[in-house]
């Protein structure tokens, strides 16, 4: 039987307010940096991905995301990166995604424990908490202040200890196949695939009240 819902954050229960590229140009229109918005976004989905292959989230995240800067507009400008790095690293920037706080609601009412588990840096807390999620949740975890990283089975297992349940009783949704699905399996937890399994936490929340039956 599940217990527990354990949910990643960026692109699977938060989003930016507006595409990531949008932002780059936008912040950086007066320093010539690049202006096509989808270009961009897919120069930082690929950065992303090169930088968190090479290094881990430590502290605010500094270093990482102003290689991430770095390598998604070719600008090594020290103000942009700090007008980026500032932008985004508020909770105005991000919105829940829609179905998450209804269903969070509901699913403790019915006795399910609640956690985040996320790769992220230590600005992730006060993202969370300035939008309320760290109130309707029992737990929430980011890799910069645990000290280690999805998919490494560790901070899925610590999740579980916080949360008082066993592996087997928690199921973890998140959009990434390699850190959240692999990751969670191999920590010997459900996993679904937010995108493909599920597509919103509505669909989460029938799927959790109709296994508990």
């Amino acid at each position: 039987m599940l217990r527990a819902l354990l949910l990643d954050l960026y692109g699977t229960a938060l989003f930016t307010r507006r595409p990531v590229g949008e932002t780059y140009a936008a912040l950086g229109l007066d320093l010539g940096v690049d202006q096509d918005v989808a270009r961009l976004g897919r120069s930082f989905s690929a950065a992303l991905s090169a930088v968190q292959d090479e290094q881990a989230m430590e502290g605010d995240g500094r270093p990482f995301w102003r290689e991430v800067v770095r390598r998604a507009t070719g600008s090594a400008d020290e103000a942009y990166f700090e007008r980026v790095f500032a932008a985004l690293g508020e909770p105005t920037a991000y919105r829940l995604e829609p179905t998450l706080p209804g269903c969070l609601a509901r699913l403790r009412a019915a006795g399910f424990r609640l956690g985040v588990v996320s790769n992220a840096d230590l600005r992730t807390r006060a993202i969370v908490a300035g939008l309320g999620l760290d109130r309707a949740v029992d737990a929430v975890l980011i890799s910069a202040a645990v000290g280690v990283a999805k998919p490494d089975p560790h901070i899925f297992l610590r999740a579980c200890d916080l949360l008082g349940v066993a592996p087997s009783e928690a199921v973890h949704v998140g959009d990434s196949r390699s850190a959240d699905v692999e990751g969670a399996r191999g920590a010997g937890l459900s996993a679904w695939h937010y995108g493909d399994d599920v597509r919103d936490f509505a669909e989460v929340e029938r799927r959790l009240l109709a296994l508990r039956g």
